[in-house]
């Protein structure tokens, strides 16, 4: 799939639906749930966990999960930006920016629940054996250098 073709499927997707990046490990198909919800289901539930999922060997689709900062809210183009300071190149990288559909959320009294500003970066990595080193936790390659 093309990235631009994801984007598309992105736009059609419902309210029930998520997107798990990588790929099953163990050729096992199934209602995906997380792991405080996964005897709740029937036997073919799996977590949606490293212990199920892996990344592909060639390339992999990867998102930034982007929720406002401490600093001030950034916009997608900013965050790049940032990203691009360290990570040299990243600005050129094809990407889809979506903003979350946790943002701009109102209560029926008209008060915004949650901010507007929260989005997912999504882009295509081809060395996926360095992403966790790259982006996990806060101790991250990428979360130290900014």
């Amino acid at each position: 799939m093309t990235l631009s073709k994801f984007a598309n499927h992105l736009s059609t997707m419902g309210n029930n639906e998520c997107i798990i990046l990588g790929e099953p490990k163990h050729n096992i198909a199934g209602r995906i749930t997380t792991k405080e919800n996964v005897n709740s289901y029937d036997s073919t539930a799996i977590c949606r966990t490293k212990d199920n999922f892996k990344w592909n060997e060639d390339y992999q689709l990867c998102c930034i999960d982007y929720d406002g900062s401490k600093h001030g809210d950034l916009t997608p183009n900013e965050v790049i930006q940032h990203i691009d300071s360290v990570l040299s190149g990243f600005a050129e990288v094809s990407k889809v920016i979506k903003y979350s559909s946790s943002a701009n959320i109102y209560n029926d009294k008209g008060k915004l629940l949650s901010k507007d500003n929260g989005f997912h970066i999504y882009f295509l990595v081809n060395r996926p054996d360095r992403i966790e080193e790259i982006f996990k936790g806060n101790l991250s390659w990428l979360s130290v250098k900014l």
